[in-house]
């Protein structure tokens, strides 16, 4: 089995767990500066790679929406 991932992404922690599920095989949990989580996705992608693009587009979408 995969080992934990995390990416630095924008001052933001992204961390990849990898899952055995039929329909994902990552789960994903973003965290800020400080180390706080605010945002866990259970079924992230199929891909490390998968995964860590909707993290960063997670990210991306939340700046955007505070402007």
């Amino acid at each position: 089995m995969a080992e934990e991932v995390t990416e630095s992404y924008k001052g933001q922690t992204i961390k990849l767990t990898p899952k055995d599920e039929k329909c994902s095989q990552w789960a994903l949990t973003l965290l800020d500066s400080e180390g706080n989580e605010w945002q866990h996705v259970p079924m992230a992608g199929d891909t490390k790679e998968s995964a860590l693009d909707r993290g960063r587009q997670m990210i991306d979408h939340e700046e955007a929406r505070k402007g």
